[in-house]
């Protein structure tokens, strides 16, 4: 599944992602010791990581990816590309947002309102 996000520099957003699996399409629960990475590039061969979340916490079959206004508060105003894996407790991998793109726009109030 690839998802084309659009944000606001500096602003609160959640990101909910429903694990599926890969045949069936049904919803998966996870299991203990599992965790999901998002991981945000200027470019997808770049080695440099602007941005990564990790989610441990991990019950049912959402997670939610919480960004915070600092966590993209120092990103430029630009397209990124970005994606999302499930990291299983045993150690397989499975991609849960193939890469897409994250797209980061300037806001007017740059949190700087007290």
């Amino acid at each position: 599944m690839a998802a084309a996000i659009t944000m606001y520099r500096g602003t609160t957003k959640n990101i909910v992602v429903t694990v599926r699996d890969a045949k069936t399409k049904e919803p998966v629960d996870f299991t203990a010791g599992d965790k999901v990475i998002m991981t945000v590039k200027k470019e997808a061969k770049s080695p440099a990581v602007e941005l990564r979340k990790t989610i441990t916490a991990l019950t049912g079959n959402t997670v939610t990816i919480p960004f915070a206004p600092v966590d993209t508060q120092e990103l430029a105003p630009q397209a990124y590309q970005y994606d999302v894996q499930l990291i299983h407790a045993g150690g397989s991998v499975d991609m849960l947002v193939e890469p897409s793109v994250l797209t980061v726009k300037q806001s007017i109030t740059d949190g700087d309102v007290e």
